[in-house]
C-alpha cells in the first residue's frame, strides 16, 4: 500500500485549490519546456500542478469525465460480439463461454490483435512480446521469440509502432492489427481470442478473418449513424438502462468544474457523435452539463484532431451536423475540427499572442500521446486501473495479464513519458 499524503493543484488565492492523495497522481519523467511552474518535492512525495501555469483545460467525455460501471458495460458489450459473430458463423458453444471468470480477466486494455497470426499481445516498454497468446493460450516465450524476433525484428508494425503510434491507424495496420485502447473495444480481445480457438479447432493456418469478423462488429456497434437509427443492439441496451451502464459523476466534480470553468477557458473534446455525447453526459453530468464549458467539440476524430486541419462543422438545436464554419465563437458547440483552430480560438478570445492548454483524458494514444507528441498542450492521463479500489476491480485488472501500466510495461512508459500527471479518476480531483 503507497502511504497516504496529498498532492496540491494550486494556484494562488485567486485560482482553484484541489487536493488528491498522492497514490492517486505521481511524478512523470518528460520533456516540458523549463520555464514551466511544476515543482516536485521528492521528501514529500508531492506534486504541484498549477492551474495558473494554463489559460484552457480541457477534458475528454468517455471514461475520464463520464465514467461508466465497467463490468456490466464489459459483459453487455461481449455478448452482443458474440451474437453477432455466432450470426457469422462461429460456434455458439465457444462465443458463449461469458465473460466471467477466465473470461473477464482475460480482457484488458492496450492489448494488441496480430489477426493473421491469431495472436493476442502485450509489449513491455522497449515494444518487444511481455507475453503473448495464441487465441486464449499462451505462447511458450520461445515461440513467441521464433515468430516476432528477439527485438520483434520479424513484425514490421511493431517497429512501426515503436516510432510512432498513430502508424497503427495506417490502412495496412488497420487490416493486420488492431491495438484495444479503452473500455469499449476490450471485450474484442476475448471475443478475437475465442474465434481463433475455433479456427484451430479446424485445422486452421490464417486467422485474418478471425480479425475482419472482429473489426466488422466493433464498426457494427459503434458506428455513429446507429446510436440515432437503432440498428446497434449495444446503444439500444444502452438507451434502454443507462443508469446500469452509466455512473452519475460525483456532485464535488460538478462544482469543481463549475469553479474552475469560471476562472479558466474550459473544453470538452470527444469522439462520439453530439447525440450520443448529449445522451452520455446528460446520464452522467446533468442535463446543464453544457453550461461547464465554452467550447464543446464532438466527433473529433481523435488522434487526428490534434494533427490535421479537417474544417469545423455547425451543429443544429436537434444536434445534428451541419454546415462547414469558420465562425468559432463562446460558448459553441461544434463537430469535428482541429487543435489548431481552436487554440487560435482561445487566443484570440484572451487577447494573448500564445496561450497553453492542459487536456485530461484515458486514452493513452489518443489523449496523452498525440497532443503532447505533436507539441498542443500538456496532458494528464486518467488511469482507472491506478485505482485499488475500483467497483469493476475485476474487469478492469487482470491476473492474466498483470498490470496494464505495470512498470517495465509499453503502456507504463508511455505515461511515465507523456503525461505530466495520471489519476485514476476524475473525482478524485475535488476531494
Amino acid at each position: 500500500m503507497l502511504k497516504s499524503s496529498r498532492v496540491l493543484f494550486q494556484c494562488l488565492s485567486k485560482h482553484i485549490e484541489v487536493t488528491v492523495r498522492t497514490a492517486l497522481v505521481t511524478r512523470k519523467v518528460s520533456a516540458f519546456s523549463p520555464n514551466r511552474k511544476c515543482q516536485y518535492h521528492k521528501s514529500a512525495d508531492k506534486m504541484d500542478i498549477l492551474f495558473c501555469d494554463y489559460d484552457f483545460v480541457g477534458f475528454d467525455l468517455d471514461c475520464t469525465l463520464c465514467e461508466y460501471h465497467v463490468s456490466d458495460m464489459a459483459r453487455m458489450e461481449y455478448d452482443v460480439m458474440a451474437d453477432f459473430l455466432i450470426g457469422r458463423g462461429y460456434p455458439s458453444d465457444k462465443l458463449k463461454l461469458g465473460l466471467d471468470g477466465f473470461g473477464l480477466d482475460f480482457i484488458q486494455r492496450g492489448l494488441i490483435l496480430d489477426f493473421q497470426r491469431g495472436n493476442v499481445l502485450k509489449l513491455d516498454r522497449n515494444g518487444g512480446i511481455m507475453k503473448a497468446t495464441h487465441g486464449t493460450k499462451v505462447l511458450d516465450p520461445e515461440v513467441t521469440v521464433e515468430v516476432y524476433g528477439r527485438r520483434t525484428t520479424n513484425c514490421p508494425f511493431l517497429a512501426r509502432i515503436k516510432e510512432n503510434m498513430l502508424s497503427a491507424w495506417e490502412p495496412d495496420c488497420r487490416s493486420r492489427y488492431r491495438l484495444l485502447l479503452d473500455y469499449f473495444d476490450f471485450p474484442a480481445g476475448l471475443a478475437f481470442a475465442r474465434c481463433v480457438d475455433h479456427f484451430d479447432e479446424r485445422g486452421e493456418t490464417d486467422f485474418t478473418k478471425c480479425g475482419e469478423d472482429t473489426l466488422a462488429v466493433l464498426r457494427y456497434m459503434y458506428n455513429r449513424d446507429h446510436f440515432a437509427d437503432g440498428r446497434s443492439e449495444y446503444f439500444k441496451r444502452m438507451r434502454a438502462e443507462p443508469s446500469k451502464y452509466i455512473r452519475r459523476s460525483d456532485p464535488r466534480l460538478i462544482v469543481w468544474l463549475r469553479n474552475l470553468h469560471r476562472k479558466k477557458r474550459t473544453f470538452l473534446i470527444t469522439g462520439s457523435n453530439c447525440d450520443l455525447a448529449d445522451f452520455v453526459a446528460t446520464h452522467s453530468l446533468g442535463p446543464d452539463w453544457r453550461d461547464l464549458f465554452d467550447v464543446v467539440v464532438c466527433f473529433a476524430n481523435k488522434p487526428f484532431f490534434f494533427t490535421e486541419r479537417r474544417p469545423y462543422l455547425s451543429v443544429t438545436n436537434d444536434l445534428k451536423e451541419g454546415q462547414p464554419t469558420e465562425n468559432l465563437s463562446l460558448p459553441g458547440i461544434f463537430s469535428q475540427g482541429n487543435w489548431a483552430d481552436l487554440a487560435h480560438l482561445f487566443c484570440v478570445n484572451l487577447n494573448k499572442p500564445e496561450a497553453r492548454g492542459l487536456y485530461f483524458g484515458d486514452n493513452l494514444v489518443q489523449d496523452v500521446f498525440t497532443p503532447l507528441k505533436f507539441g498542443c498542450c500538456d496532458t494528464v492521463a486518467v488511469v482507472e486501473e491506478k485505482n485499488e479500489d475500483h467497483p469493476s476491480r475485476e474487469a478492469v485488472h487482470s491476473e492474466f495479464w498483470g498490470a496494464m501500466h505495470a512498470r517495465g510495461s509499453w503502456w507504463g512508459n508511455v505515461i511515465e513519458i507523456y503525461a505530466k500527471a495520471s489519476i485514476p479518476s476524475m473525482n478524485a480531483l475535488p476531494r
